[in-house]
């Protein structure tokens, strides 16, 4: 991203600060916390350089209809999001915490990518799932699992196989420690045991 000339006394490659500098950062995050406290999201390009320098929480929700399948979404392009860190994904539904509550996060997420989607009575906690996808900070993610009773017809294609999934097509996390992880939980039908994955570098 090109530096705007208001911006040239910002010095991106050093540890040290200036006291011009401080300033500025004081005043964009009394900024971040005023937008936060009415309720606005931060630009795309705030927010994602915001989730590189500290530790995320997502909520994540592994949802099954009634054949066992799973529900995927796919991340929009660079296209329609110039700073979409991965572009045409799939992943599993979920959200990064902002300032809210985590109460308030998963209403959000209910009103956002689960839109139209009916759950069934069985929602299960699994665990805590720690990972990271670069360029983001490690985020620590709470993984649900949910059954649906409906599903509108325009959301319907979007349930893979489980052993059926394109996995190079998944986000690298969601590949490598989400769904295994899932499946392990799936396969012994436990949910009382939290287990910590880590994978770092990725």
């Amino acid at each position: 991203m090109r530096k705007p000339k208001v911006l040239k006394f910002i010095n991106t490659s050093s540890d040290c600060w200036t006291p011009t500098e401080i300033i500025a950062f004081v005043l964009l995050c009394q900024k971040m916390r005023y937008c936060a406290s009415r309720g606005h999201a931060y630009p795309p390009a705030v927010f994602e350089a915001l989730c590189t320098i500290k530790k995320n929480l997502n909520i994540d929700i592994i949802l099954e209809d009634n054949k066992g399948r799973v529900y995927l979404r796919r991340r929009p392009s660079r296209k329609k999001n110039p700073h979409e860190p991965f572009p045409g994904k799939l992943h599993f539904p979920g959200t990064t915490q902002r300032t809210e509550s985590l109460k308030d996060a998963w209403q959000r997420l209910l009103t956002g990518e689960l839109r139209g989607i009916e759950f069934g009575s069985d929602l299960w906690f699994c665990g805590i799932v720690e990972h990271r996808d670069k360029p983001r900070a490690i985020c620590l993610s709470l993984l649900f699992r949910a059954t649906v009773k409906y599903v509108p017809s325009r959301l319907r294609k979007h349930f893979y196989e489980i052993d059926q999934i394109p996995l190079k097509e998944l986000v690298v996390s969601h590949r490598t420690v989400t769904l295994p992880y899932y499946k392990k939980v799936r396969r012994e039908r436990s949910i009382r045991e939290i287990q910590i994955y880590k994978l770092v570098g990725v």
